[in-house]
Protein backbone atom coordinates (compact mmCIF):
# COMPACT_ATOMS: atom_id res chain seq x y z
CA UNK A 1 0.00 0.00 0.00
CA UNK A 2 1.27 3.31 -1.00
CA UNK A 3 1.20 6.56 1.30
CA UNK A 4 -1.70 9.21 0.64
CA UNK A 5 -1.36 11.27 -2.21
CA UNK A 6 -3.41 14.32 -0.63
CA UNK A 7 -2.23 18.69 -0.40
CA UNK A 8 0.01 18.31 2.81
CA UNK A 9 -0.95 21.02 5.15
CA UNK A 10 1.27 23.83 6.78
CA UNK A 11 4.08 22.19 8.07
CA UNK A 12 3.93 22.21 11.96
CA UNK A 13 5.66 20.54 15.00
CA UNK A 14 3.22 17.08 14.71
CA UNK A 15 4.66 17.18 10.58
CA UNK A 16 8.35 16.66 12.43
CA UNK A 17 7.13 14.24 14.97
CA UNK A 18 5.79 12.25 12.85
CA UNK A 19 8.76 12.40 10.46
CA UNK A 20 11.16 11.39 13.26
CA UNK A 21 8.86 8.55 14.96
CA UNK A 22 8.70 6.67 11.43
CA UNK A 23 12.33 7.04 11.32
CA UNK A 24 13.33 6.11 14.89
CA UNK A 25 11.09 3.15 14.59
CA UNK A 26 11.68 1.95 11.00
CA UNK A 27 8.09 1.16 10.67
CA UNK A 28 6.06 2.38 8.25
CA UNK A 29 3.35 -0.70 7.34
CA UNK A 30 1.16 -2.37 9.46
CA UNK A 31 -1.19 -1.55 12.42
CA UNK A 32 -0.72 1.75 14.13
CA UNK A 33 -2.49 2.69 17.72
CA UNK A 34 -3.49 6.22 18.52
CA UNK A 35 -4.23 6.71 21.97
CA UNK A 36 -6.55 9.74 22.15
CA UNK A 37 -7.33 11.63 18.55
CA UNK A 38 -5.84 14.86 20.66
CA UNK A 39 -5.37 17.83 17.32
CA UNK A 40 -5.79 14.96 14.96
CA UNK A 41 -2.75 16.36 13.43
CA UNK A 42 -0.22 13.18 14.22
CA UNK A 43 -2.57 11.21 12.71
CA UNK A 44 -3.10 13.08 9.28
CA UNK A 45 1.24 13.01 9.17
CA UNK A 46 1.17 9.47 9.69
CA UNK A 47 -0.95 8.66 7.14
CA UNK A 48 0.49 10.89 4.62
CA UNK A 49 4.26 9.64 5.18
CA UNK A 50 3.49 5.97 5.73
CA UNK A 51 1.75 2.63 4.83
CA UNK A 52 0.11 2.59 8.14
CA UNK A 53 -3.53 1.68 8.81
CA UNK A 54 -4.43 3.81 12.04
CA UNK A 55 -6.60 3.03 15.02
CA UNK A 56 -7.00 5.70 17.62
CA UNK A 57 -9.33 4.96 20.64
CA UNK A 58 -10.75 8.15 21.52
CA UNK A 59 -13.15 8.06 25.13
CA UNK A 60 -14.71 11.49 24.48
CA UNK A 61 -17.94 10.24 22.10
CA UNK A 62 -18.20 14.43 20.78
CA UNK A 63 -14.49 14.30 19.82
CA UNK A 64 -14.99 10.73 17.97
CA UNK A 65 -17.82 12.07 16.03
CA UNK A 66 -16.45 15.21 14.99
CA UNK A 67 -12.87 13.14 14.08
CA UNK A 68 -14.77 10.47 11.96
CA UNK A 69 -16.43 13.69 10.28
CA UNK A 70 -13.24 14.82 9.62
CA UNK A 71 -11.02 12.07 8.15
CA UNK A 72 -14.40 11.15 6.27
CA UNK A 73 -13.82 14.53 4.51
CA UNK A 74 -9.85 13.61 3.84
CA UNK A 75 -10.73 10.40 1.99
CA UNK A 76 -8.69 8.11 4.77
CA UNK A 77 -11.85 6.87 7.02
CA UNK A 78 -12.28 3.89 7.05
CA UNK A 79 -9.71 2.64 4.71
CA UNK A 80 -6.69 4.23 6.58
CA UNK A 81 -7.90 5.66 9.33
CA UNK A 82 -10.71 4.27 12.18
CA UNK A 83 -11.69 6.22 15.44
CA UNK A 84 -12.64 3.70 18.38
CA UNK A 85 -14.84 5.17 20.98
CA UNK A 86 -12.72 4.12 24.70
CA UNK A 87 -9.63 3.74 25.94
CA UNK A 88 -6.99 0.41 26.71
CA UNK A 89 -9.73 0.25 30.32
CA UNK A 90 -12.70 -0.31 27.93
CA UNK A 91 -11.83 -1.53 25.07
CA UNK A 92 -10.22 -5.15 24.72
CA UNK A 93 -7.55 -5.16 21.73
CA UNK A 94 -6.19 -8.18 20.15
CA UNK A 95 -2.70 -8.87 21.11
CA UNK A 96 0.08 -8.47 19.32
CA UNK A 97 -1.93 -6.07 16.80
CA UNK A 98 0.15 -3.09 16.41
CA UNK A 99 3.45 -2.27 14.89
CA UNK A 100 3.29 0.99 16.60
CA UNK A 101 1.83 2.52 19.06
CA UNK A 102 1.81 6.68 19.78
CA UNK A 103 0.32 9.73 21.65
CA UNK A 104 0.20 13.10 20.93
CA UNK A 105 0.13 13.24 24.94
CA UNK A 106 2.35 11.48 26.96
CA UNK A 107 1.57 7.60 28.46
CA UNK A 108 2.65 4.66 30.52
CA UNK A 109 4.59 2.18 28.70
CA UNK A 110 3.59 -1.27 30.45
CA UNK A 111 -0.10 -0.80 29.61
CA UNK A 112 0.37 -0.87 25.54
CA UNK A 113 3.23 -3.62 25.56
CA UNK A 114 0.50 -6.41 25.32
CA UNK A 115 -1.01 -4.59 22.03
CA UNK A 116 2.72 -3.99 20.41
CA UNK A 117 3.67 -7.09 18.03
CA UNK A 118 6.88 -8.79 18.69
CA UNK A 119 10.23 -8.49 16.39
CA UNK A 120 10.10 -4.88 16.41
CA UNK A 121 6.46 -3.31 17.75
CA UNK A 122 7.23 0.17 18.81
CA UNK A 123 5.52 2.53 21.13
CA UNK A 124 6.62 5.89 20.75
CA UNK A 125 6.52 8.01 24.20
CA UNK A 126 9.74 7.28 25.03
CA UNK A 127 10.86 4.87 22.01
CA UNK A 128 10.23 1.47 23.25
CA UNK A 129 10.47 -1.54 20.99
CA UNK A 130 9.61 -5.00 21.41
CA UNK A 131 12.45 -6.40 20.03
CA UNK A 132 12.70 -10.19 19.05
CA UNK A 133 10.34 -13.38 19.77
CA UNK A 134 7.93 -14.02 22.65
CA UNK A 135 9.21 -15.49 25.81
CA UNK A 136 9.05 -19.07 25.36
CA UNK A 137 8.09 -18.75 21.50
CA UNK A 138 9.52 -21.24 18.98
CA UNK A 139 9.50 -21.14 15.02
CA UNK A 140 7.99 -23.62 12.62
CA UNK A 141 11.16 -23.40 10.01
CA UNK A 142 10.45 -26.67 7.95
CA UNK A 143 8.13 -28.18 6.61
CA UNK A 144 8.31 -30.75 9.45
CA UNK A 145 8.42 -28.42 12.40
CA UNK A 146 12.10 -27.85 12.68
CA UNK A 147 15.88 -29.38 11.23
CA UNK A 148 15.59 -32.16 13.73
CA UNK A 149 12.50 -33.55 11.58
CA UNK A 150 10.50 -33.83 14.84
CA UNK A 151 7.09 -32.64 12.98
CA UNK A 152 6.51 -30.13 16.27
CA UNK A 153 7.43 -27.24 17.35
CA UNK A 154 9.00 -25.84 20.85
CA UNK A 155 6.41 -23.15 21.82
CA UNK A 156 6.16 -23.70 25.17
CA UNK A 157 3.80 -20.40 24.93
CA UNK A 158 0.92 -21.70 23.24
CA UNK A 159 -1.35 -23.56 25.91
CA UNK A 160 -5.00 -24.04 26.36
CA UNK A 161 -7.71 -22.49 26.63
CA UNK A 162 -7.17 -21.01 23.01
CA UNK A 163 -9.30 -17.81 21.64
CA UNK A 164 -9.39 -15.85 18.28
CA UNK A 165 -6.86 -13.62 17.40
CA UNK A 166 -7.96 -12.61 13.99
CA UNK A 167 -9.73 -14.37 10.80
CA UNK A 168 -9.89 -13.67 7.56
CA UNK A 169 -8.06 -10.32 6.08
CA UNK A 170 -5.76 -9.84 3.42
CA UNK A 171 -4.40 -13.36 3.96
CA UNK A 172 -7.51 -14.67 2.06
CA UNK A 173 -8.18 -12.04 -0.21
CA UNK A 174 -4.52 -11.78 -1.55
CA UNK A 175 -3.37 -15.09 -1.01
CA UNK A 176 -5.36 -18.14 -1.29
CA UNK A 177 -8.19 -16.82 -3.37
CA UNK A 178 -6.06 -18.50 -6.51
CA UNK A 179 -8.14 -21.01 -7.61
CA UNK A 180 -7.15 -21.61 -11.39
CA UNK A 181 -3.56 -22.66 -10.84
CA UNK A 182 -2.71 -26.57 -11.48
CA UNK A 183 -2.48 -28.12 -8.45
CA UNK A 184 1.25 -28.33 -7.47
CA UNK A 185 2.01 -32.14 -5.99
CA UNK A 186 4.12 -31.79 -3.30
CA UNK A 187 7.43 -33.64 -2.68
CA UNK A 188 7.68 -36.52 -0.33
CA UNK A 189 9.89 -33.58 1.67
CA UNK A 190 7.17 -31.60 1.90
CA UNK A 191 5.31 -34.19 3.96
CA UNK A 192 1.77 -33.74 2.64
CA UNK A 193 -0.07 -36.85 1.78
CA UNK A 194 -2.79 -35.00 -0.68
CA UNK A 195 -2.74 -34.84 -3.88
CA UNK A 196 -4.78 -31.54 -4.51
CA UNK A 197 -3.20 -30.04 -1.36
CA UNK A 198 -0.24 -27.69 -1.27
CA UNK A 199 3.13 -27.64 0.92
CA UNK A 200 2.73 -26.92 4.39
CA UNK A 201 3.31 -23.56 5.82
CA UNK A 202 6.37 -22.33 7.19
CA UNK A 203 6.04 -19.78 10.40
CA UNK A 204 9.41 -18.02 11.47
CA UNK A 205 10.14 -14.43 13.08
CA UNK A 206 6.55 -13.82 12.94
CA UNK A 207 5.72 -13.96 9.70
CA UNK A 208 4.04 -16.95 7.76
CA UNK A 209 5.34 -18.58 4.12
CA UNK A 210 3.01 -20.40 2.10
CA UNK A 211 3.51 -21.97 -0.97
CA UNK A 212 1.46 -21.89 -4.16
CA UNK A 213 2.79 -23.25 -7.53
CA UNK A 214 5.73 -21.00 -7.85
CA UNK A 215 4.78 -18.32 -5.79
CA UNK A 216 5.78 -17.47 -2.48
CA UNK A 217 3.59 -15.55 -0.12
CA UNK A 218 4.80 -13.95 3.27
CA UNK A 219 2.05 -13.00 5.56
CA UNK A 220 2.59 -11.21 9.39
CA UNK A 221 1.04 -14.07 11.85
CA UNK A 222 -0.42 -11.53 14.51
CA UNK A 223 -2.54 -9.51 12.37
CA UNK A 224 -3.07 -11.79 8.75
CA UNK A 225 -1.92 -9.09 7.28
CA UNK A 226 0.18 -9.92 3.75
CA UNK A 227 3.61 -8.94 3.25
CA UNK A 228 5.41 -9.69 0.20
CA UNK A 229 4.91 -12.19 -3.15
CA UNK A 230 7.80 -13.64 -4.71
CA UNK A 231 7.69 -16.00 -8.16
CA UNK A 232 10.24 -18.39 -7.91
CA UNK A 233 10.76 -21.00 -11.25
CA UNK A 234 10.17 -24.98 -9.72
CA UNK A 235 9.84 -23.63 -6.53
CA UNK A 236 10.34 -27.12 -4.21
CA UNK A 237 11.82 -27.45 -0.56
CA UNK A 238 12.25 -24.21 1.60
CA UNK A 239 12.83 -23.75 5.00
CA UNK A 240 12.57 -19.81 6.62
CA UNK A 241 14.43 -18.43 9.61
CA UNK A 242 13.86 -14.83 11.24
CA UNK A 243 16.35 -13.34 8.76
CA UNK A 244 15.76 -15.53 5.39
CA UNK A 245 13.89 -18.22 3.27
CA UNK A 246 16.10 -20.83 1.49
CA UNK A 247 13.97 -21.92 -1.32
CA UNK A 248 15.10 -24.78 -3.63
CA UNK A 249 14.51 -23.59 -7.17
CA UNK A 250 15.49 -26.41 -10.07
CA UNK A 251 18.36 -27.57 -9.07
CA UNK A 252 20.06 -24.31 -7.10
CA UNK A 253 19.06 -23.31 -3.64
CA UNK A 254 18.27 -19.26 -3.46
CA UNK A 255 18.40 -16.94 -0.21
CA UNK A 256 15.67 -14.62 0.43
CA UNK A 257 15.26 -11.83 2.69
CA UNK A 258 12.40 -12.47 4.95
CA UNK A 259 11.15 -9.40 5.50
CA UNK A 260 11.49 -8.43 1.60
CA UNK A 261 11.06 -11.68 -0.54
CA UNK A 262 14.29 -9.84 -2.75
CA UNK A 263 16.66 -12.58 -3.50
CA UNK A 264 19.98 -12.40 -1.37
CA UNK A 265 22.37 -15.04 -2.63
CA UNK A 266 21.98 -18.53 -4.90
CA UNK A 267 23.67 -21.83 -3.88
CA UNK A 268 24.66 -23.96 -7.51
CA UNK A 269 24.65 -27.41 -6.79
CA UNK A 270 21.42 -30.39 -7.25
CA UNK A 271 19.75 -29.08 -4.09
CA UNK A 272 16.24 -31.37 -3.05
CA UNK A 273 16.00 -30.44 0.53
CA UNK A 274 17.70 -28.16 3.23
CA UNK A 275 17.94 -27.67 6.74
CA UNK A 276 19.08 -24.90 8.78
CA UNK A 277 20.44 -24.98 12.21
CA UNK A 278 21.97 -21.68 13.60
CA UNK A 279 24.45 -20.66 10.56
CA UNK A 280 24.78 -23.84 8.84
CA UNK A 281 22.69 -25.21 6.16
CA UNK A 282 22.39 -29.04 6.16
CA UNK A 283 20.91 -30.65 2.77
CA UNK A 284 21.05 -33.52 0.25
CA UNK A 285 22.35 -32.35 -3.49
CA UNK A 286 22.87 -35.39 -5.68
CA UNK A 287 23.95 -38.31 -3.71
CA UNK A 288 25.79 -36.12 -1.17
CA UNK A 289 25.19 -35.06 2.54
CA UNK A 290 26.12 -30.81 2.41
CA UNK A 291 26.70 -28.46 4.73
CA UNK A 292 27.05 -25.00 3.98
CA UNK A 293 27.62 -21.60 5.58
CA UNK A 294 24.08 -20.89 5.49
CA UNK A 295 25.29 -16.70 4.91
CA UNK A 296 27.72 -17.36 2.08
CA UNK A 297 26.85 -20.87 0.74
CA UNK A 298 30.58 -21.63 1.50
CA UNK A 299 31.14 -25.70 2.17
CA UNK A 300 31.98 -26.85 5.35
CA UNK A 301 31.92 -30.65 4.96
CA UNK A 302 30.37 -33.26 2.35
CA UNK A 303 29.26 -36.64 2.92
CA UNK A 304 28.61 -39.06 -0.29
CA UNK A 305 25.72 -42.00 0.04
CA UNK A 306 26.78 -45.34 -0.99
CA UNK A 307 23.45 -46.18 -2.24
CA UNK A 308 20.80 -44.25 -3.53
CA UNK A 309 20.51 -41.10 -1.03
CA UNK A 310 20.32 -39.79 2.35
CA UNK A 311 17.77 -39.35 4.52
CA UNK A 312 18.55 -37.01 7.88
CA UNK A 313 17.44 -35.02 10.35
CA UNK A 314 19.97 -32.01 12.51
CA UNK A 315 19.59 -31.32 16.21
CA UNK A 316 21.71 -29.73 19.26
CA UNK A 317 25.49 -30.50 16.86
CA UNK A 318 25.06 -33.33 15.37
CA UNK A 319 23.50 -34.00 11.43
CA UNK A 320 22.22 -37.49 11.87
CA UNK A 321 21.81 -39.42 8.51
CA UNK A 322 20.09 -42.72 7.15
CA UNK A 323 21.95 -43.92 3.82
CA UNK A 324 19.66 -45.86 1.97
CA UNK A 325 18.47 -47.60 -1.61
CA UNK A 326 15.48 -46.12 -3.64
CA UNK A 327 12.28 -48.36 -3.19
CA UNK A 328 12.76 -49.24 -7.21
CA UNK A 329 15.91 -50.35 -6.45
CA UNK A 330 15.19 -52.82 -3.46
CA UNK A 331 15.19 -56.62 -4.33
CA UNK A 332 13.96 -59.36 -2.40
CA UNK A 333 16.57 -61.61 -3.76
CA UNK A 334 19.42 -59.19 -3.30
CA UNK A 335 19.57 -58.88 0.62
CA UNK A 336 22.13 -56.03 0.52
CA UNK A 337 19.42 -53.64 -1.74
CA UNK A 338 17.19 -53.83 1.82
CA UNK A 339 20.65 -52.91 3.44
CA UNK A 340 20.73 -48.81 5.33
CA UNK A 341 23.12 -47.40 7.86
CA UNK A 342 22.15 -44.11 9.89
CA UNK A 343 25.65 -42.18 10.52
CA UNK A 344 25.41 -39.51 12.92
CA UNK A 345 28.39 -36.57 12.47
CA UNK A 346 29.62 -33.46 14.01
CA UNK A 347 27.33 -30.56 12.35
CA UNK A 348 30.47 -28.20 12.33
CA UNK A 349 32.98 -30.80 10.69
CA UNK A 350 31.40 -33.37 9.54
CA UNK A 351 33.45 -36.24 11.51
CA UNK A 352 31.61 -39.34 12.17
CA UNK A 353 30.98 -39.98 15.48
CA UNK A 354 28.93 -43.34 14.96
CA UNK A 355 27.31 -46.05 12.54
CA UNK A 356 24.71 -48.62 12.71
CA UNK A 357 23.29 -50.61 10.50
CA UNK A 358 19.34 -50.38 9.48
CA UNK A 359 17.27 -52.10 7.35
CA UNK A 360 14.33 -51.01 4.64
CA UNK A 361 12.62 -54.28 3.76
CA UNK A 362 10.77 -54.66 0.03
CA UNK A 363 7.91 -53.84 -0.15
CA UNK A 364 4.90 -53.37 -2.59
CA UNK A 365 5.39 -50.09 -5.12
CA UNK A 366 2.49 -47.39 -4.19
CA UNK A 367 -0.35 -48.03 -6.98
CA UNK A 368 -0.62 -44.71 -8.95
CA UNK A 369 -2.25 -41.26 -7.31
CA UNK A 370 -2.06 -43.69 -4.06
CA UNK A 371 -3.08 -41.74 -0.83
CA UNK A 372 -0.77 -44.32 1.10
CA UNK A 373 2.53 -44.25 -0.26
CA UNK A 374 5.36 -46.60 2.24
CA UNK A 375 7.65 -43.38 3.60
CA UNK A 376 11.12 -43.07 2.54
CA UNK A 377 13.27 -44.11 5.52
CA UNK A 378 13.65 -41.06 7.75
CA UNK A 379 14.94 -40.01 11.45
CA UNK A 380 13.34 -37.49 13.98
CA UNK A 381 15.50 -36.68 16.90
CA UNK A 382 14.38 -35.46 20.61
CA UNK A 383 17.17 -33.04 22.03
CA UNK A 384 15.46 -33.30 25.49
CA UNK A 385 15.69 -37.09 25.56
CA UNK A 386 18.52 -37.41 22.81
CA UNK A 387 16.86 -40.17 21.32
CA UNK A 388 16.76 -40.88 17.72
CA UNK A 389 13.55 -42.62 15.93
CA UNK A 390 13.92 -44.23 12.73
CA UNK A 391 10.46 -44.95 10.48
CA UNK A 392 10.57 -46.81 7.52
CA UNK A 393 7.68 -47.85 4.70
CA UNK A 394 5.09 -48.27 7.00
CA UNK A 395 5.91 -47.80 10.78
CA UNK A 396 8.10 -46.42 12.94
CA UNK A 397 10.68 -48.98 13.83
CA UNK A 398 13.61 -48.30 16.20
CA UNK A 399 14.97 -45.64 18.54
CA UNK A 400 18.56 -45.01 19.49
CA UNK A 401 20.52 -42.76 21.74
CA UNK A 402 21.65 -39.57 20.01
CA UNK A 403 25.01 -39.59 21.13
CA UNK A 404 26.42 -43.48 21.06
CA UNK A 405 23.84 -44.78 18.97
CA UNK A 406 22.73 -47.96 21.66
CA UNK A 407 19.71 -49.64 20.38
CA UNK A 408 16.88 -48.20 22.66
CA UNK A 409 13.87 -50.44 21.57
CA UNK A 410 13.06 -52.38 18.21
CA UNK A 411 9.39 -52.71 17.33
CA UNK A 412 6.13 -52.01 14.51
CA UNK A 413 4.56 -49.03 15.22
CA UNK A 414 1.95 -48.47 12.55
CA UNK A 415 2.33 -44.97 10.50
CA UNK A 416 -1.55 -45.50 10.18
CA UNK A 417 -4.90 -47.79 10.75
CA UNK A 418 -4.45 -49.34 7.20
CA UNK A 419 -6.46 -49.78 5.58
CA UNK A 420 -9.47 -47.67 6.13
CA UNK A 421 -7.12 -44.46 7.15
CA UNK A 422 -8.23 -41.95 4.34
CA UNK A 423 -4.48 -40.02 4.50
CA UNK A 424 -1.01 -41.44 3.86
CA UNK A 425 1.54 -42.50 6.25
CA UNK A 426 3.07 -40.22 8.22
CA UNK A 427 6.10 -40.06 10.22
CA UNK A 428 5.16 -39.50 14.29
CA UNK A 429 5.09 -36.25 16.09
CA UNK A 430 8.21 -36.39 18.23
CA UNK A 431 8.12 -34.78 21.77
CA UNK A 432 10.39 -34.87 24.71
CA UNK A 433 9.51 -37.82 26.05
CA UNK A 434 7.34 -39.57 23.96
CA UNK A 435 6.24 -40.06 20.38
CA UNK A 436 2.20 -40.05 18.60
CA UNK A 437 2.04 -42.03 15.66
CA UNK A 438 -0.38 -40.84 12.50
CA UNK A 439 -3.33 -43.00 13.73
CA UNK A 440 -3.48 -41.31 17.44
CA UNK A 441 -1.09 -43.96 19.34
CA UNK A 442 0.95 -42.45 22.14
CA UNK A 443 4.20 -44.40 23.23
CA UNK A 444 7.03 -43.90 25.41
CA UNK A 445 10.20 -42.28 23.48
CA UNK A 446 12.95 -43.65 25.71
CA UNK A 447 11.01 -47.38 25.62
CA UNK A 448 8.76 -47.72 22.54
CA UNK A 449 6.02 -48.96 25.45
CA UNK A 450 2.07 -47.73 25.31
CA UNK A 451 1.25 -44.22 26.84
CA UNK A 452 -2.01 -43.62 28.32
CA UNK A 453 -5.09 -43.38 25.84
CA UNK A 454 -5.06 -43.48 22.07
CA UNK A 455 -5.87 -39.67 21.30
CA UNK A 456 -8.14 -40.70 18.32
CA UNK A 457 -9.44 -43.02 16.40
CA UNK A 458 -7.98 -43.49 13.08
CA UNK A 459 -10.41 -44.47 10.69
CA UNK A 460 -10.02 -41.11 8.81
CA UNK A 461 -12.62 -41.84 5.92
CA UNK A 462 -15.57 -41.19 8.68
CA UNK A 463 -13.45 -39.66 11.52
CA UNK A 464 -10.50 -37.15 10.72
CA UNK A 465 -10.04 -35.80 7.14
CA UNK A 466 -6.51 -35.73 5.33
CA UNK A 467 -3.97 -33.72 6.73
CA UNK A 468 -2.05 -34.67 9.84
CA UNK A 469 -1.43 -33.70 13.54
CA UNK A 470 0.84 -31.89 14.97
CA UNK A 471 2.47 -31.16 17.88
CA UNK A 472 4.28 -28.76 20.76
CA UNK A 473 4.90 -29.53 24.45
CA UNK A 474 1.67 -28.38 25.44
CA UNK A 475 -0.63 -29.05 22.50
CA UNK A 476 -1.66 -31.65 19.60
CA UNK A 477 -3.20 -29.80 16.82
CA UNK A 478 -5.18 -31.52 14.56
CA UNK A 479 -8.03 -31.81 11.62
CA UNK A 480 -10.20 -34.22 13.49
CA UNK A 481 -13.21 -33.40 11.21
CA UNK A 482 -13.16 -29.69 12.48
CA UNK A 483 -10.22 -28.05 13.59
CA UNK A 484 -9.35 -29.32 17.11
CA UNK A 485 -6.56 -29.29 19.39
CA UNK A 486 -5.41 -31.86 22.85
CA UNK A 487 -4.49 -30.60 25.71
CA UNK A 488 -1.25 -32.23 26.85
CA UNK A 489 -1.80 -31.83 30.72
CA UNK A 490 -5.63 -32.41 31.10
CA UNK A 491 -6.32 -34.49 28.22
CA UNK A 492 -8.67 -32.54 26.98
CA UNK A 493 -10.26 -32.48 22.65
CA UNK A 494 -11.54 -29.48 22.04
CA UNK A 495 -12.94 -28.75 19.05
CA UNK A 496 -14.03 -25.63 16.72
CA UNK A 497 -17.20 -26.66 14.97
CA UNK A 498 -17.71 -25.21 12.23
CA UNK A 499 -14.43 -24.49 11.09
CA UNK A 500 -12.25 -26.94 9.06
CA UNK A 501 -8.44 -27.09 8.77
CA UNK A 502 -6.81 -27.47 5.33
CA UNK A 503 -6.23 -30.46 3.53
CA UNK A 504 -2.69 -29.95 4.14
CA UNK A 505 -1.52 -29.44 7.38
CA UNK A 506 -1.98 -26.31 8.53
CA UNK A 507 -2.67 -25.81 11.92
CA UNK A 508 0.68 -24.58 12.84
CA UNK A 509 2.02 -24.03 16.68
CA UNK A 510 4.36 -21.33 16.45
CA UNK A 511 5.48 -18.19 17.64
CA UNK A 512 3.02 -18.21 20.62
CA UNK A 513 0.04 -18.59 18.26
CA UNK A 514 -1.53 -21.37 16.35
CA UNK A 515 -1.91 -20.30 13.30
CA UNK A 516 -4.43 -21.55 10.52
CA UNK A 517 -4.35 -19.97 6.59
CA UNK A 518 -7.47 -21.49 4.55
CA UNK A 519 -5.44 -24.37 2.58
CA UNK A 520 -9.00 -25.31 1.02
CA UNK A 521 -7.47 -25.04 -2.42
CA UNK A 522 -8.93 -28.17 -5.25
CA UNK A 523 -11.18 -29.67 -2.19
CA UNK A 524 -15.08 -30.04 -2.29
CA UNK A 525 -15.72 -30.55 1.45
CA UNK A 526 -18.61 -28.89 2.63
CA UNK A 527 -17.72 -26.73 5.48
CA UNK A 528 -19.94 -24.03 6.99
CA UNK A 529 -16.71 -21.87 7.89
CA UNK A 530 -13.93 -21.33 5.46
CA UNK A 531 -11.09 -18.77 6.25
CA UNK A 532 -7.73 -18.32 7.43
CA UNK A 533 -7.61 -17.41 11.34
CA UNK A 534 -5.41 -17.33 13.99
CA UNK A 535 -5.58 -18.53 17.60
CA UNK A 536 -3.99 -17.42 20.74
CA UNK A 537 -3.75 -18.43 24.86
CA UNK A 538 -6.25 -16.59 25.83
CA UNK A 539 -7.26 -17.95 29.98
CA UNK A 540 -9.88 -15.07 30.32
CA UNK A 541 -11.79 -16.39 27.44
CA UNK A 542 -14.90 -18.76 27.80
CA UNK A 543 -14.74 -22.29 26.20
CA UNK A 544 -15.09 -22.43 22.54
CA UNK A 545 -18.03 -24.77 23.34
CA UNK A 546 -17.99 -26.82 26.63
CA UNK A 547 -20.33 -29.56 25.32
CA UNK A 548 -17.36 -30.38 23.32
CA UNK A 549 -14.73 -30.49 25.22
CA UNK A 550 -14.23 -33.89 24.93
CA UNK A 551 -11.64 -36.57 26.69
CA UNK A 552 -10.15 -39.04 24.34
CA UNK A 553 -11.59 -42.47 23.83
Amino acid sequence: MSTVETASPPRDRWTTRAAEILKQTGVRDGYCVVLGVGSGRLIEELVRQSALRVIALEPDTAKVASARCGFFKQGVYGSRVHVVPGDLTTLKLAPYLASLVVSEEDHAVEPVMTLLRPYGGAACFSTVTRQGALPGAADWSHASGDAAHTFASQDQRIAAPLGVLWFAGGLDRTVLWIENDPPKLPSEAECSGFAGAGPPPRVAGGRMFIQIGDDLFASDIYTGRHLWKKTVKALDNFAATEDSVYAVAGRNCLRLDAATGKQQAEFRGDWREVRIRGDLLVGTTGKLLVCVDRHTGETRWKLESLRDEFGFAVGTDRVFCVDYWQLAHRQKDDPKTEEAEIIALKLASGEVLWRTQATTPTTALPKPKSFAPPLKPQLAFSEASDALVFTRNQATTAAYRGATGQLLWSKELLAKDAPTSFSSYHPPIVLADRLITHSGRVFGLLTGEPWGLRMWKGANVDFRGCGRALGSPRLITVRDGYASYFDLGTGAHTYFRGIRAGCTSSLIPADGVVVAPHYSRHCNCNYPLSFSSAFVTMPEAAAWDVANAEKSQ
